[in-house]
């Protein structure tokens, strides 16, 4: 037996025993998307796998294609990753090490503190670790979120602090829910690649618990995810002034996780907003924050 074929088939019974769990999983409960995990599902998902599964390539399939499967079969990154390890592909980098970790976070937090734009720096599930002078400025008198005894929860944060008088607030009611789809968005972009590990379901079912997630959630609008994405509409405290601003994404390595989050004006209205805050938003700086807005 070749090498090939005896990668072929050990890829197969792998996927066929990832398979076989999810299907275990929903025996006695519905799936979400109605999926069923069973072979004719899988095949109509990824063609490629009857021929793998009958023994009628010698191929094997793409990177890609492999993902896709995964994609399906709801993997997580352990499973995602021993999929693509059996095919001889380079695994995914979603986690660091814990001494990579902390020297990706100290050259963000140095980063962080040399931005003109407000700024944090974040870990999973969007907490916010750290923060710079000029979203201290934005912000003046942010309450810190706990959630779960965790400090620095963005997500219950912006499903919370419209309560506060003192804080930046929706317009209105429709631009609200508008807005929190945006942030909802985001957080579902930035964890694309961990959509399936057990802590991340777990944070999702206890966001659960905030008025108003649970719609913004089960919205699912691939378009919105990619044209509405982490752009806020918002009033300034006791003003009738009306701006518009976006949370980009700016990774710091291979992995996810710590990224930085930068705030960006997208109008002159924010400008002014920004500028009475103490934030300087001269050209220079304009120019660079609608080149972070294009990088995302």
């Amino acid at each position: 037996m070749s090498h090939q074929t005896t990668l072929i088939r050990t890829l197969v019974a792998e996927i066929e025993n990832i398979r076989r769990k999810r299907r275990s999983m929903y025996v006695d409960i519905p799936h979400p998307q109605q999926k069923r995990f069973t072979q004719e599902e899988l095949r109509s998902v990824a063609p490629v796998f009857k021929n793998l599964h009958i023994g009628n390539t010698q191929r094997l399939p793409s990177r890609t294609i492999i993902l896709e499967i995964a994609h399906y079969l709801e993997c997580t990154l352990a499973e995602r990753n021993e999929l693509l390890g059996i095919a001889e592909y380079l695994p995914d980098r979603v986690e660091l090490r814990e001494d990579e970790y902390q020297a990706v976070y100290e050259q963000a937090c140095t980063l962080l503190h040399g931005l003109p734009l407000p700024a944090a720096v974040v870990s999973h599930g969007w907490f916010e670790e750290e923060v710079n002078t000029p979203y201290e400025l934005l912000y003046p008198s942010c309450p810190t979120a706990v959630w779960r005894g965790r400090e620095g929860a963005a997500i219950p944060w912006f499903f919370e602090h419209q309560n506060h008088t003192n804080m930046f607030q929706a317009p209105d009611q429709q631009t609200w829910q508008t807005n929190i789809r945006s942030i909802v968005n985001l957080f579902r972009y930035m964890h694309q690649n961990v959509q399936y590990e057990s802590w991340y379901r777990a944070l999702v079912r206890e966001f659960y618990l905030l008025e108003g997630f649970r719609e913004a959630w089960e919205q699912e609008d691939y378009e919105a995810i990619a044209t509405l994405m982490g752009i806020t509409t918002m009033r300034m405290p006791n003003s009738s002034i009306v701006f518009r601003e976006q949370q980009v994404l700016m990774p710091m390595s291979v992995a996810v996780f710590p990224m930085l989050i930068v705030n960006v004006p997208l109008d002159e209205a924010a400008h002014y907003v920004y500028r009475t805050r103490g934030i300087a938003t001269g050209e220079n700086r304009w120019e660079y924050a609608s080149r972070l807005s294009t990088q995302q």
